[in-house]
This record gives structure tokens, sequence and C-alpha cells, in this order.
């Protein structure tokens, strides 16, 4: 086979059945000039070319031993082939012809990044969140993106990401050569956005939904978490990556940490560009007890999670954040606490409001509020919605 314009990484474990629905999208939604790289991270291997009815754009890499995450995405730059890469997680699904139209962007533009709308559907509560999109490709600057996300006044969900972009092959590969790896942190969708941002001033948006991101636990255990390091959520986390980063970086586990964690190695990857920008350890830090308060952790975790953030070491640094406001809100709030989950989100937007103020703020488990939530019973029905 020639050496294709695109090529898709799809990571997985242990879910062979979605990931032979992910690369079927891919297949369907493209001609010859997409190849597909399946990296099987599974505890017993099973997937090969026939998973894939030996279609010749298809090539699987199965890892001797479960990998991190970061890890396994690593070596598909390894293999990558072709101008342009991106990653799907096992979970998405690509709409009939999305792929087409990235690739005809890719020809009559040559972006150095490439991002494309994909909404999300949770299956559990079947819901789509759908996003605006007005279609038509603009070109928009990354420096408000870097802004954004050490400011850490959300979680950029569809911001420009390797998991819903492309992204030049050359460019990757360069920032490899310059540091030793591409994935640095615990979030290499997240390091991936902060280090292509770093690397140019602007990237190119396709504003049309071309693929459909299928809310659930990621493939290495790590996604919207249940409370409490033991949880069922985090079991998979925690034997393949260890906590020792967190630890030593005085963070408790949970997203907005890791989303921290990883600006940090961003920094530590690429310092001519992002060594003298600083973290928003206020927005941090209110985040952080957002997200467990959104978990239903009790107080008693929550105040473990402050002893850590404050402890000697942390890095966040001593007076950077208004820990007696916090702390004084939290006792009130401890004391008036409803049983109603809905009255414990609306509490949290208060304090958020009251102590840091800003003009929007998104929680780290949360679609974007541009999103509108659309009921889709099934999976083929938020595609019909999705493409509409």
């Amino acid at each position: 086979m020639p050496s294709p314009l695109i090529t898709i990484i799809v990571p997985t474990r242990n879910r062979t059945e979605l990931a032979v629905r992910a690369v079927r999208s891919v297949l369907e939604s493209s001609g010859d000039d997409v190849a597909v790289l399946v990296l099987e991270n599974s505890d017993a291997p099973s997937l090969s070319a026939a998973s894939f009815r030996g279609d010749g754009r298809v090539t699987v890499l199965p890892s001797d031993r479960p990998l991190s995450m970061h890890d396994n995405w690593e070596r598909g730059l390894e293999a990558v082939r072709g101008d342009y890469v991106g990653y799907i997680s096992d979970k998405d699904v690509f709409l009939a012809g999305g792929l087409d139209r990235l690739a005809a962007v890719v020809r009559d533009t040559r972006p150095v990044v490439l991002n494309y709308r994909k909404p999300s559907y949770c299956g559990e509560r079947r819901l789509l969140f759908s996003l605006p999109n007005r279609g038509g490709v603009s070109t928009v600057p990354t420096a408000p993106l870097l802004d954004a996300w050490f400011d850490m006044s959300q979680h950029l969900h569809y911001a420009p990401m390797i998991y819903n972009s492309l992204f030049r092959v050359e460019r990757v590969q360069a920032i490899r050569a310059r540091a030793g790896r591409f994935f640095v942190g615990n979030s290499p969708d997240v390091c991936s956005g902060v280090l292509l941002a770093a690397d140019t001033d602007h990237y190119t948006l396709v504003d049309e939904v071309l693929c459909l991101a299928h809310t659930g636990r990621w493939s290495n255990g790590y996604s919207s978490q249940d409370r409490g390091a033991s949880g069922s959520v985090f079991a998979d986390f925690l034997r393949l990556y260890g906590r020792e980063r967190f630890d030593a970086l005085g963070l408790p586990i949970c997203i907005t940490a890791a989303i921290a964690e990883t600006l940090l190695a961003c920094r530590e990857h690429h310092p001519a560009v992002l060594g003298d920008r600083r973290i928003n350890w206020q927005r941090m830090v209110i985040g952080i007890l957002e997200e467990l308060d959104a978990l239903g952790c009790s107080p008693a975790e929550r105040a473990e999670a402050i002893a850590t953030l404050r402890r000697p070491g942390s890095v966040v640094p001593r007076g950077a954040v208004r820990w007696g406001a916090i702390e004084q809100w939290l006792t009130h709030y401890d004391s008036k606490r409803p049983p109603v989950s809905q009255f414990v989100h609306r509490g949290l937007s208060f304090v958020t409001r009251s102590l840091v103020p800003r003009s929007r703020h998104v929680g780290p488990w949360n679609p974007a509020t541009d999103a509108k939530p659309r009921p889709a019973a099934t999976l083929d029905e938020a595609l019909r919605l999705a493409a509409a």
C-alpha cells in the first residue's frame, strides 16, 4: 500500500467489539488514502488483521504487556505513516464521509493542526450533547488556547487535541526528536493540544460534526472517576501508572489534578515557549473541590484532598490560594448540605463565582456549556441526530 495521506490511530484495551466498530467507521468514512493503526493493549490481545476482514488499510500492533495510556499512544507514533495523524478512542465513531471531508481540507490547505467538531453521546443517560457548528473552514489563533489551559478556567473538551484533530506528522516527529517523546503527563490528549499550540501560532477548524464520542471509561481505566483511589475506575490507572507523580507533586488523583500535572510536564518538555507560564492555582483548587463534590465524596475525603494540596512540597505555592475563604465556605456548606445533587452543583457554582470571578466555567466532568443535550435512545439515533 502506498503511503497514506492520513493515519488514524485507535488505542484499545480489552474492548474488542468497540474497537472493531470504531475501525469500521473509519474505513467506511474514507477512501484508500487513509490508513488505520490499532494499538492492541489488552491483557490477552485478540485483535488481528482477520478482525477487520483482511482490509489492507488496517495494521494491528499488539503489545507484549499492558502499557500506560501515554506509552501506548507513543508507540503509535513510531509506526505511523503518511502526512497526517489523528487518534480516536475505541468508543468513537466517524460519521459517513467524515474523513473524506477532512482529507479534502488537508489537500487544499495543508494545515499544521486540523480540528473538527466531535460531540458526545452518553449512553447511560441516553443524551447526545450536540455542538453548535456553522460549517465552513476557518483559521483560529492558538495563543488564547494556551492562556485558557494554564488559567484552568475550563477543561477545553473541544479545543484542538489529537483526539479531535489531525496533526502534521513531521511537526509531531520534530517535537519527539527535540524532547525524546511526544506524550508526557497523565493526560496525553491534553498534552498533545498544549504542545502543538506552543509549536504553531494558529490552527484550522472544520466547523462541522464529523465524529461522535461515546462517553464512558477510557481504555486504561482513567475517565470520569469514582471517588477513592481504590474504586474500580481507578484500579487500572493505579496499577499501570502508579501514583508517584501525583504524590511527588502534592496533588490528589482526579481529572483536574491530572490536567495540572500534564501542564507542568508540558512546561518541562517545551521550556522555550512554556517556561514562563504559570498555572492559576486558585482556580485549579476550586476545580478539584468541585469535581470531588460532583462525584459524591464525603467531607472527610475532600479534607484529605485539601491536606494533600496544602502539605509542604505541594506544587501549589504558599499564598497562591485563599484557603481561609474556601474552608470557611466549605464549613458552612457542609452544615447545610442538601441530599440532592443538583443543589450541590448550584452551591458549588455559587462559591466558584464568589471566589474566582469568571465569565464562563466548565467542570472537567461535564460537556462544554455550549453543548445542548438532546434525547437519543441509542447510539444509532445519536449518530443520525449528529449528522443532521
